[in-house]
Parts: C-alpha cells; sequence; structure tokens
C-alpha cells in the first residue's frame, strides 16, 4: 500500500513538472511571437514565462477550487 502511495505521488509529481514546461513553452513562444512585434517590448525566456504564469495565477486563478469560487449569494427571509 506504501509503494502504491509512492508511485501515485512519482506520477503526480512528474505530470506536473511537463504542465509547467508545457505551459511555460507556450506563453514564451506567444510572447514572443506577438507581443515585441505589436508593442516593441523584448522577448521573454522560460523562465520569466513561467513567473507570468505563476503572477496571473495568483491575480487571476482560484487555485483548484472546483466550481470557479463563485459566491453564493445568501438570501434571508423576513
Amino acid at each position: 500500500m506504501r509503494r502504491f502511495r509512492f508511485v501515485r505521488a512519482l506520477k503526480f509529481l512528474l505530470m506536473a513538472i511537463i504542465a509547467v514546461a508545457v505551459f511555460g513553452f507556450v506563453v514564451m513562444s506567444l510572447w514572443n511571437g506577438i507581443v515585441p512585434s505589436v508593442f516593441g517590448l523584448r522577448a521573454i525566456t522560460f523562465w520569466q514565462a513561467v513567473g507570468l504564469l505563476v503572477l496571473s495565477r495568483i491575480l487571476f486563478g482560484r487555485f483548484g477550487r472546483p466550481g470557479g469560487g463563485h459566491w453564493r449569494q445568501r438570501t434571508t427571509q423576513v
């Protein structure tokens, strides 16, 4: 049972690393393909793209809360 948890955690870690690498590469490619020619800004590196992903997740994301994190309206009965 303990080995199963270790293998499962290792798979999760590997998938997370792959996801960060793929999304970082996509953000870097899109930024370097569009932003320098449109706005005249500099190209970014892979690690700057990953940092941009983390920053956007902090500012706009919900960090995995299911349902989109919508606020429930409470109705009061009088």
